[in-house]
This record gives C-alpha cells, sequence and structure tokens, in this order.
C-alpha cells in the first residue's frame, strides 16, 4: 500500500517539518511515534534526523510515519507542477486585494482537491479556506493557526509562501501591536529577502517602525510607481498611509505635504474603486493623520464616523474618539461607548483602557473613577506606547488634581 509514490529530497524536507509538527500536536515523543503495530519504523537516531530536515533515502519510512498522523501520500510533486501558475495568480490577486476574484480562485481550486486524500491537499484546503476568511474579515485567525503557520509556511510553494507571510505579518501588528513582536516575526519569516510587491509593502512599514526611515522612505516610492502603473489603489492607500505617517513622524508640521493631499485624492477621487476595507481603513488613518499633527476636532470626527460603521476598527476608533471627546470636553456618543462585538481580536490593554470610559460614564465618584485607572488601566499601558501612554498620562494627572492624590504622581514615572 505505502511506498508507491516516490518522494523527491524537497518533498521529504516539507514532510519533515509535518512529522514534526503533527507529532507534538498530538503530544508524543519520538520513542512513541515511531513505534507502529508494536514495530520500530525506523531508529530514533534516524527520526531525529527527519525532524531536523536531513534527507533518509527509504521513501517507505516517510510513508509509514504519515500513518502516525492520519495521513498520506498518494500525489508525486509533479502533479502540483500545474499548480504553481494558479498559485502565482493568488499572490497577484492578494497584492492587488481584489478579494472576490481571489475566493472564486480559492473556491475552484478547493474544488480541484476535494477528493484528494494526499497531505498537501488537505494542508492546501484548510490554507485556502482560512485566505478566503482572512481577507475578507480583516487579518482574522484563530492563534492555533497563527502557530501553525509560522512552523507549516514552508511547506507551501513560493507565491503561496508569500501570502502566508503577509497573513502572519499583518496578524502581527493588528493583534499585538508590539513593534518588537512585529520585528521578531518579521525576522523569523525573513520577509527582507522577499522580491514580491506584497511583502515589500510589508517591508517598508516594518522598516518605519523601527525608525529606518530612509528605507521606508526608498521602498515606499518604489511601491508607488509599481502601484500607479497597475492603478491598484487599495495598496496604493497602504504606501501613502506609510509615507504620511513617515513624515509626520519626522516632521509634525508635514500635514500640508504633497503625499498627504494625494492619501487624500485616492479616498476622493477613487472611492469606487476601493474595497470596502480599504475605504474604512482610510478613516482610519485619516483620523490618526489629523490627530498626529494636532487638528482634534477632525481626528474625533473620523474616529466616531469609523465607530460606527465597522466592526473591524471599531475598537482602536471608539478609544481614540473618548481619549478626544474628553481632550475636547465633548460628550461621548453612544456609540463609541458600545462593547466590541469581537473582543478577542484586539490588545488586552486596547480592551481594558475602553472599558474605563465605560466605566466612567456610569460613575460619577472621582475617587473610584481613580482607583479604577490605577488598579486596571495604568498597569497594563507601556510607556513605550506613545499613542496610548501619554494621553493615559494626562487622564491620570487629571485624576490627581482631582482627588489632590499628589503622592500617586510617582506612580506615572514606574511604567
Amino acid at each position: 500500500m505505502y511506498g508507491r509514490v516516490e518522494i523527491d529530497d524537497e518533498t521529504k524536507r516539507k514532510l519533515s517539518l509535518l512529522l514534526k509538527y503533527y507529532r507534538k500536536k498530538a503530544n508524543l515523543n519520538q520513542r512513541d511515534f515511531i513505534t507502529y503495530n508494536g514495530a520500530t519504523i525506523c531508529s530514533a537516531d534516524t527520526y531525529s534526523k527527519i525532524e531536523n530536515c536531513k534527507i533518509i533515502k527509504s521513501n517507505s519510512i516517510y510513508h509509514y510515519l504519515l500513518v502516525q498522523i492520519h495521513a498520506e501520500l498518494t500525489l508525486p510533486a509533479s502533479w502540483w507542477q500545474p499548480c504553481r501558475r494558479t498559485f502565482q495568480q493568488l499572490l497577484e490577486l492578494v497584492t492587488r486585494y481584489e478579494l472576490q476574484a481571489l475566493a472564486k480562485q480559492c473556491e475552484a481550486l478547493l474544488q480541484l482537491l476535494s477528493e484528494k486524500t494526499d497531505i498537501f491537499a488537505r494542508e492546501y484546503r484548510e490554507l485556502l479556506q482560512l485566505m478566503i476568511s482572512y481577507y475578507e474579515n480583516c487579518s482574522d485567525m484563530s492563534e492555533e493557526q497563527y502557530q501553525k503557520y509560522m512552523e507549516l509556511y514552508p511547506v507551501f510553494d513560493p507565491s503561496i509562501q508569500e501570502i502566508i507571510k503577509d497573513m502572519l505579518y499583518t496578524y502581527t501588528v493588528h493583534r499585538y501591536r508590539d513593534t518588537k513582536k512585529c520585528s521578531s516575526v518579521f525576522h523569523r519569516l525573513q520577509m527582507g529577502d522577499s522580491t514580491s510587491l506584497l511583502n515589500i509593502l510589508n517591508r517598508s512599514y516594518q522598516a518605519y517602525y523601527e525608525k529606518r526611515f530612509l528605507d521606508c522612505f526608498r521602498d515606499s516610492l518604489y511601491l508607488e510607481q509599481q502601484f500607479l502603473k497597475q492603478g491598484n489603489y487599495n495598496r496604493l492607500l497602504d504606501v501613502y498611509d506609510a509615507i504620511v505617517l513617515l513624515y509626520v513622524d519626522v516632521q509634525k508640521e508635514a500635514y500640508d505635504n504633497e503625499y498627504v493631499e494625494k492619501l487624500f485624492a485616492v479616498v476622493r477621487q477613487h472611492r469606487e474603486q476601493l474595497h470596502p476595507n480599504k475605504y474604512l481603513q482610510s478613516l482610519y488613518q485619516c483620523g490618526m493623520l489629523y490627530y498626529e499633527i494636532g487638528q482634534y476636532e477632525k481626528a474625533c470626527d473620523y474616529f466616531c464616523e469609523l465607530a460606527t460603521r465597522d466592526d473591524y476598527h471599531y475598537l482602536p476608533a471608539a478609544l481614540m474618539a473618548c481619549i478626544l471627546c474628553e481632550k475636547l470636553n465633548r460628550p461621548y456618543p453612544p456609540e463609541i461607548l458600545r462593547k466590541p462585538r469581537y473582543p478577542k481580536r484586539f490588545p488586552q490593554h486596547v480592551l481594558t483602557y475602553h472599558e474605563y470610559y465605560r466605566y466612567k460614564v456610569t460613575q460619577e465618584d472621582v475617587f473610584k473613577q481613580e482607583e479604577y485607572f490605577l488598579k486596571h488601566v495604568l498597569p497594563v499601558i507601556s510607556n513605550e506606547d506613545r499613542l496610548l501612554w501619554e494621553p493615559a498620562q494626562q487622564q491620570m494627572e487629571q485624576l490627581i488634581r482631582q482627588t489632590k492624590h499628589y503622592h500617586l504622581k510617582k506612580r506615572l514615572h514606574m511604567n
């Protein structure tokens, strides 16, 4: 039954990663894993070499080890060759952010693979389903999926690897909002070596996060040229976001910069060509732009509007709206105080800070507000998070002035 399909060296390396992942998932040690019906499939030393991606000559060992993870290899490597063009098309569709066409192409591939029992067919089916939901639902996946593809992305076609890297990196950016975590994932995935426009775009953002501003600007200018040629306004919006953030960070008075006007021009002139996700993203970025340059009224308007329209950006937009409403002495609109529909999408410190405002509007006692803020909010906001630390610091100082608990000021310097 086993051994009918020849296994080339590249496939053996990919199988090594799959065997290791599923063995660990099943909580089996190596010695138990190599035992099949009371017999030993291979020596412990041989299996250790397999998990370290060393090539073992015997095909049958790989076939029998696959039985241990309830899988089989039935398709030769040559079967996948015609699929490579389709994989390239998927990468192109993700790069253009054409999500309807992406879903259609994924469904066609799923149909092709539906009857295949091969382990790689199984893995592609699972990944294609995730791709459809991930991009349509704005960077949403489970933590289990995230950890799985961090380990297994090399088993897929090179074009698909580029898509997986984009998914993993953008998930990290949106889920953790932590510069060090983003940097770790970026380098672990070797994204600096990527040549796809999709991940050059991510590289430009990572350069910005790491304050390598010249690298960010150089990549962004190259991407602007490419996306203008393609008429790819969805991704052009991402490029202008990066350049505007760069100018604002370096030069606070850059609100009249040409790229600010280019950003607004894409939103105004190409509204119909923007995917709804990207249009909503543009509202958030416009709000952040106005916030960074001190035009708080306009920023607040953008964040309040977004909070009424979008579940994915809801919590960051609602929190910024709360911060600005307080700063501007505006009443809090009810829509910015509702509980998020999908709380697990957002970092805990953002959830906690937003919950404080929900508590504050129901609790007039300033001493209890101060107690709540000290107990729940201040411990989770890092002073390295400039966006939230500065308003949190201002909020605490305001509470101290009202309660006259001046001894608490030292708490602001302990974070």
